[in-house]
């Protein structure tokens, strides 16, 4: 299952720091913002839709648990902080748990507010921000995407777990404040 990280309030802090390359903060600075949800209601309903595409391959008796376990984490936050400071990469969600990662990629231990451990891992490759979450159940990537004129922000999340049948897969949007 899918960590407790609400993509809806993601912040993205950059940090430098000696290992993080130069060119690597220079490429998240664009990213660097607060973000406030703007998905509405359609982007929850596909949300919605992608869980009972999971869940309907599941067992009858496990779906109602699994649904869940896998939209109260997924829910959108309000807002989504992104920041970067020595070389750190920081994501931070009202509510929810700051996570901080070296922006080169170097993995990081981080427990979620269940107490679960992940491996935590962020990047830039191209023009998209990833972050990675790898725990002993479960993988879950969020591609973060900035549009051409740096106004929006779109956070494209897969989550992989043994529990699941198929990986659960969804998009939510976000504009700058």
């Amino acid at each position: 299952m899918r960590p407790a990280v609400n993509t809806a309030a993601l912040v993205l802090l950059v940090l430098p720091s000696a290992p993080a390359a130069a060119d690597e903060v220079a490429a998240m600075a664009p990213f660097v913002g607060v973000y406030r949800y703007a998905g509405g209601p359609a982007e929850l309903a596909e949300l919605d839709k992608a869980i009972d595409s999971v869940v309907g391959k599941m067992n009858v008796m496990v779906r109602w648990i699994a649904r869940r376990k896998m939209r109260t984490p997924n829910v959108p936050t309000k807002e989504l902080i992104l920041s970067v400071h020595e070389g750190a990469l920081t994501v931070a969600r009202p509510g929810q748990p700051t996570v901080s990662a070296p922006a080169d990629g170097s993995p990081v231990a981080w427990k979620s507010n269940d107490g679960d451990a992940f491996t935590v891992r962020h990047g830039i490759e191209g023009r998209v921000v990833y972050q990675r979450f790898e725990g002993s159940q479960s993988v879950s990537v969020n591609h973060l995407r900035l549009s051409p004129d740096a106004d929006s922000l779109v956070v494209e999340t897969r989550v992989e777990s043994r529990r699941l049948p198929a990986p659960l897969v969804f998009h939510f949007t976000y504009r700058r404040r």
